[in-house]
């Protein structure tokens, strides 16, 4: 009896979701940007994403959220594409490993489970959007939080963690990282290092919020890296070329209220530059010859 019940109840929330998606988005499957025909939540919610990094704004300094390590797996996917008319991401990320949080003295592994893209950047600073967001999204993994001994998470709500990733097109030379995502060809993606884009030494906002598209469930930490990357022309034009064909106003959903939520501001642990001394046998003659030199000028002085 109890199986069915969770089976009924399991297949309940999936048709619910469903309609939610189909009431949201119009005959072409594609999502109505305006929001007029979004879950209720999407319009009444108080936490919802993506919000404006304000210049006025007091931001929370404390040490109540950092970047502990990112662990990610080298990744490799068949491209770039298209799910269900509303979302450009990359194909096939399966273990592609961990984000270790530690927030409110407790730590957490979040999994990279997804990666996908907006024009122009859903979030604002100072009231600009950049050119592109890039989100990783992330899911709670409950079993390392169990094991750590942590059986009451009081961060229970936020299943999520998506790490936003801004980018700017004001240089003429190609990112070569972001080549690697390979939007000119659409083809296979190899070997995708995304440790150089999340680490504990830079800086990076956090709040809490919700999904930007349907069904805008409030159950996302969000983290957004206060650095933009800098890419081509070029390569905006090629990110543009694929999104655009669907949404040729883009992809963002607008600004919404702060209703009085706290934004923590963290900076990142500076990297420590290691001055390497030589020891070869030259360097020691030429400080020696310049040490009796110097005895000697102060003798004959």
């Amino acid at each position: 009896m109890i199986n069915k019940a969770s089976i009924l109840i399991k297949n309940f929330l999936i048709i619910t979701f469903c309609m939610l998606i189909l009431v949201a988005t119009s005959e072409d499957g594609t999502l109505d940007y305006s929001e007029k025909n979004w879950p209720l939540i999407c319009q009444t919610g108080t936490r919802q994403t993506p919000i404006d990094f304000p210049s006025n704004f007091t931001y929370n300094k404390t040490d109540y959220i950092s970047i502990l390590s990112s662990n990610y797996s080298s990744i490799n996917s068949t491209g770039l594409g298209i799910l269900a008319n509303h979302k450009f991401y990359l194909y096939n990320i399966t273990n592609a490993g961990p984000l270790m949080i530690k927030k409110a003295g407790i730590t957490y592994q979040y999994d990279l489970a997804d990666i996908h893209y907006h024009i122009t950047s859903e979030h604002t600073i100072k009231g600009v959007p950049n050119d592109i967001e890039m989100h990783l999204v992330h899911k709670k993994n409950v079993s390392y939080l169990n094991s750590t001994g942590v059986l009451n998470d009081p961060d229970v709500v936020n299943n999520l963690l998506v790490v936003g990733i801004l980018y700017r097109a004001d240089v003429s030379k190609d990112n070569a990282d972001f080549a690697k995502f390979n939007f000119n060809g659409l083809g296979p993606i190899q070997n995708l290092d995304m440790n150089s884009y999340v680490s504990n030494s830079k800086n990076f906002y956090h709040y809490l919020g919700s999904l930007t598209t349907p069904t805008c469930e409030e159950t996302v930490n969000w983290v957004v890296m206060e650095a933009v990357e800098s890419i081509s022309p070029a390569q905006l034009q090629y990110v543009k070329q694929f999104i655009s064909k669907i949404y040729p106003a883009g992809n963002s959903r607008s600004v919404k209220p702060l209703n009085g939520r706290t934004i923590y501001y963290k900076q990142g642990t500076p990297v420590k530059t290691i001055i390497k001394t030589t020891n070869d046998g030259a360097y020691f003659a030429f400080n020696k010859i310049l040490s009796l030199l110097v005895i000697l000028s102060i003798i004959l002085y």
